[in-house]
């Protein structure tokens, strides 16, 4: 039975536009994570023009061509009030690829157009001419060993003062073709370049947004515990396993 009466909101950015390898996946497993926790929860999506929904407990973005992230940037900046104010008060979010560039104070295109981010995230991504495309596998001081598929143009650095999602990179790149660190993690918002969906190969990416959310809400850290997650996470391992053994 769930301690909560009213329901969670997982709100997806961009549905449209954003959802490169099936990156809208990840709200969908934070949804039946959720539910195999007792927790009742609805994905809203968001896309270009909507009115941002007043309740909103985890936010997600993904990744999109080019073309779409150019589409959804000038929209992105009309809600950027909202989502400063969800980073500041401890909202998790995770966004992906193109999203997490956006979320950065600004990407240059290949042309050296620069396009404003939200600045929440301390990082600034430009445009190579080299794509980094492959498997990932990167090591986190807080989430163990993180696994997924890469593919973008943008190199992203890091502020001075930001943290990396994962400290070493063993396979692929991440960020940048020079830095082997991966994503970026400020406050509760995560950035990733890991696609897969993410989540679906790395549960404590998923468990820590919940927790947070669950946490936001209650006031205090709830300690969640779940059979049929425990037995769920024991397929994922094996899963992760195979997923280490690939080549880029």
């Amino acid at each position: 039975m769930s301690i909560f009466t009213e329901e969670f909101n997982i709100l997806e950015l961009y549905t449209k536009q954003m959802n490169i390898y099936g990156d809208t996946g990840n709200s969908q497993i934070l949804k039946k994570r959720m539910e195999l926790y007792s927790l009742r929860s609805n994905i809203l999506h968001y896309n270009i023009g909507d009115v941002f929904p007043t309740k909103v407990d985890i936010i997600v973005s993904g990744g999109g061509q080019d073309s779409s992230q150019m589409r959804v940037a000038e929209d992105l900046l009309s809600i950027k009030d909202h989502l400063k104010l969800h980073a500041l008060n401890s909202t998790p979010m995770l966004v992906v690829c193109g999203m997490y560039q956006l979320f950065g104070n600004y990407f240059e295109t290949s042309t050296g157009e620069k396009i404003s981010g939200l600045s929440i995230l301390d990082a600034h991504t430009v445009a190579q001419d080299k794509r980094l495309i492959g498997n990932v596998i990167a090591s986190s001081n807080t989430f163990g060993t993180l696994v997924g598929y890469e593919n973008h143009s943008g190199q992203t650095t890091l502020g001075a003062k930001a943290t990396a999602l994962a400290e070493q990179v063993s396979l692929g790149y991440g960020n940048d073709a020079t830095s082997q660190t991966e994503g970026i993690i400020y406050k509760n918002v995560i950035g990733t370049y890991l696609h897969g969906p993410v989540l679906s190969k790395n549960p404590k990416l998923a468990d820590y947004l919940i927790n947070c959310a669950v946490t936001k809400r209650m006031g205090y850290e709830v300690q969640l515990t779940s059979n049929s997650v425990a037995k769920l996470d024991e397929l994922v391992e094996q899963a992760r396993k195979v997923a280490q053994k690939l080549r880029r």
